[in-house]
């Protein structure tokens, strides 16, 4: 019975000297704090008018810039950062944007999603409003893509009435009717 006992009995004394920190040779006897957190030095944010002041100078930046790809890209830039906070400026620099560029692209299609999720009407007269036909589809195809979660109907038919031939239309024709069929495949397939 004492050799059962032995292997126990190493066991729990094992075991329960896992629980305690070992002390190193020469190391104090009170405990150690515990290392101190520190945050990143950060800048104030700049104030709203400083902000708009920016925005104002990269503005007239990127309208004086003779390469017009780098003309492009920083009125873009001069888009997306006063979307929020002057869209007057955002409106003004987005003219300034020549037509079928890429980032204009992009920015008609970002803006054409967030203004149909808050009111698709007013996004389809936007979206009637631009320049091209071309235009007009990617807008189009991205309102259309909005409506497909609670009109996929309404969404294929805007398609269908609206649409140019084009890689983007094709793609947003096959996300609308993929939507479609996920919520209504008997409605979809007629």
């Amino acid at each position: 019975m004492v050799v059962q006992f032995r292997p126990l009995l190493c066991l729990s004394l094992l075991v329960a000297s896992c629980d305690k920190p070992a002390k190193h040779p020469g190391a104090p006897d009170h405990p150690s704090t515990p290392a101190r957190i520190t945050k990143s030095v950060r800048l104030a944010p700049e104030a709203p008018a400083n902000k708009q002041d920016s925005l104002q100078e990269h503005f007239k930046t990127a309208a004086a810039t003779a390469s017009p790809e780098r003309r492009s890209q920083l009125l873009a830039a001069v888009v997306w950062d006063a979307l929020e906070l002057d869209p007057d400026l955002a409106r003004e620099a987005f003219q300034q944007l020549a037509t079928g560029t890429e980032e204009r692209n992009r920015l008609i299609e970002h803006f054409a999603m967030r203004l149909a999720e808050q009111n698709p009407e007013e996004a389809l007269r936007w979206a009637s409003a631009l320049e091209t036909e071309a235009e007009q589809s990617l807008a189009f195809g991205r309102i259309a893509l909005v409506m497909a979660e609670n009109e996929p109907e309404r969404a294929a038919r805007l398609l269908s009435d609206s649409g140019v031939a084009g890689r983007e239309f094709n793609v947003a024709t096959i996300q609308v009717l993929q939507r479609w069929t996920a919520k209504s495949p008997a409605d979809a397939a007629a």
